[in-house]
């Protein structure tokens, strides 16, 4: 081979190398401006790592774009916003205006627009960069991204309080809106057109609340399609304030405890105390009493575990801002006190414990009576609600039914069918006794007028009259020697205690036995029923209703049992504290 022939395949191997390190170069080059774009949407400090990789040097006039567009996102998350929108105004000095970059350049308007949106509140100049994304996207016919300009538009109006502008904007929106795959932003413009309907119904007109319905309905829906979970339940807590002002209660309340099962909503505590709310005012316009209560509670719970969330959030932080303090002060003590170091430091920790101790025992013993204030609250108030419906129910209803029995009396002889008219007397005081039950049942009168012991032994008479069950009593209460709030919880112990034998234990004897020796009362419940295992003894809810009620007298509970030995309470309640 001769030197021509050499010298002419070292050139074209030379030129094949270079040209491949040249695509090597030119596609290590696009990957990191591809890491650099996807960083900048969510994680500045990583996004500036690839950055500083990057040479832009051999850029074409799209990388270099889309550089400057992901810098001014960077630069929007480092709260840098100013900066961020002159990088931005920059970069569009530099756009050719031709279709290939019309995708870029509406882009680069919204992300200028929600600057001054979100950030800079800056409605005014918002709106008008939004406009020119618009105008963009329907020059260049990007019929695809017109429903997100639509939308950013609404919102702008939305926030002004321009309710009808805004509604023209997301209907528009939604009529550019073509196949599934933007079934995300037409949910966000049902959405929003649904709270701005429902905004115009709160200033000038209600039945503008049904339109409102609507748009939710098939906001949720796209939510649930999605998968969705967070946003349908955030839709449908919307819907359900519409529902309760329409007044439609029940599909209000089934909508809502569809939701309820939802794994993504039980983690915010905040949706469930809204959620517990709008389902307590529900089942009040049900008047299904007995559930609003549960669901008011279950509020309650929620909003205390919010409370305690916040409170421990917040001792973790100030711990925080302590211990980086004290890390100053070490610095400086080290740097300026290097002999008293030791002695310093050692002072400090010793009274950083005691303060923490101090603290955290404080803390807890807080805690721990406002939890048992918050029970006690909650018990008496029942008990306040079980005395206003017994009178309710006996001044109310059962005085109207002894006066349509008497007016009924006086049609004796003006009826032909005597029997059927016996039977609708019968009836009538088969009601006025019931309603008597109940009444009795919520408030004994007996353990007002006659107190404690009496109270018990006719709750016991009652028993063994409508029961099976054979009851061992022996009852010796000092009269007076209790409150009467006391008294009361504890016939609600007592009461409760009987209503588990006779549900659930299919106990065929019960023995009662109440003392009170110098210093309490001691209370020793039995029965010879099926018994359980203790081990789940935190399901049953008259359990926690009987030790919840023990917590607040300050007493003592002992249970013994097992599945098939039945089951003994022991209780000792002090007489004073």
């Amino acid at each position: 081979m001769d030197n021509r022939s050499m010298k002419k395949i070292f050139t074209c191997t030379a030129l094949w190398l270079c040209l491949v390190f040249s695509l090597n170069a030119q596609e290590s080059s696009e990957n990191l401006l591809n890491k650099f774009t996807h960083f900048s949407l969510s994680d500045a400090d990583s996004a500036r790592i690839i950055q500083a990789k990057i040479d832009t040097t051999s850029f074409n006039t799209e990388q270099k774009i889309r550089y400057q567009q992901s810098l001014g996102r960077v630069l929007s998350l480092e709260n840098k916003y100013e900066e961020a929108v002159a990088v931005y105004i920059e970069s569009l000095k530099s756009i050719p205006e031709n279709a290939s970059f019309a995708k870029l350049i509406s882009e680069i308007y919204d992300d200028i627009g929600s600057i001054y949106n979100s950030n800079l509140k800056d409605f005014n100049l918002a709106e008008t960069y939004y406009l020119e994304a618009l105008k963009v996207r329907q020059r260049f016919k990007l019929n695809s991204e017109l429903g997100m300009s639509f939308y950013s538009l609404g919102t702008i109006a939305f926030r002004r309080s321009e309710h009808y502008k805004a509604i023209d904007y997301f209907k528009q929106g939604l009529n550019s809106i073509s196949g599934e795959s933007q079934l995300s932003i037409a949910a966000n413009l049902n959405y929003m057109t649904g709270m701005a309907y429902a905004r115009i119904a709160d200033e000038t007109d209600p039945a503008k609340l049904d339109s409102a319905v609507t748009y939710l309905k098939s906001a949720k829906g796209m939510y649930r399609a999605m998968g969705n979970a967070y946003y349908e339940g955030v839709v449908t807590m919307e819907e359900a304030g519409i529902l309760l002002q329409l007044g439609q209660y029940a599909e209000c309340a089934k909508s809502l405890e569809q939701i309820l099962s939802n794994d993504n909503i039980k983690k915010d505590i905040k949706m469930y105390i809204r959620i517990f709310a709008q389902l307590s005012i529900a089942y009040e316009g049900l008047k299904d009493y007995k559930r609003a209560f549960e669901y008011k509670r279950l509020e309650a719970d929620s909003f205390r575990v919010e409370l305690s969330n916040n409170r421990l959030s917040s001792i973790a932080q100030i711990t925080e801002d302590f211990r980086t303090d004290k890390q100053l002060d070490e610095a400086e003590a080290t740097a300026f006190f290097a002999s008293r170091k030791a002695r310093i430091f050692s002072i400090v920790v010793i009274v950083l414990a005691i303060v923490l101790v101090i603290s955290y025992l404080i803390f807890v013993q807080t805690l721990q009576k406002k939890k048992l204030e918050n029970l006690q609250a909650m018990v008496m108030g029942e008990e306040q609600e079980r005395k206003r419906v017994a009178k309710d129910l006996h001044d109310g209803i059962g005085v109207l039914l002894t006066s349509v029995k008497l007016r009924l009396s006086n049609f004796e002889d003006k009826v032909d069918d005597k029997k059927a008219y016996q039977d609708s007397l019968q009836q009538i005081d088969n009601a006025c006794t019931e309603v008597r039950r109940i009444s009795h049942n919520m408030v004994p009168a007996s353990l007002t007028k006659l107190g404690i012991e009496e109270a018990i032994l006719d709750l016991l008479d009652n028993v063994k009259a409508s029961t099976q069950i054979e009851i061992n009593e022996d009852i010796q209460v000092e009269e007076g020697l209790l409150a009467e709030e006391k008294e009361v919880l504890i016939y609600r112990i007592i009461q409760e205690l009987i209503n588990n034998s006779i549900k659930y234990a299919e106990a065929s004897t019960v023995s009662l036995s109440i003392k009170n020796l110098s210093n309490e009362v001691k209370i020793t419940y039995k029965d010879d029923g099926k018994g359980f295992d203790k081990s789940e003894i935190k399901a049953g809810i008259g359990l926690k209703s009987i030790a919840s009620r023990i917590d607040i007298l300050k007493g003592k509970l002992n249970i013994t049992t097992a599945p098939g030995a039945g089951v003994q309470f022991d209780i000792n309640l002090p007489l004073y504290g």
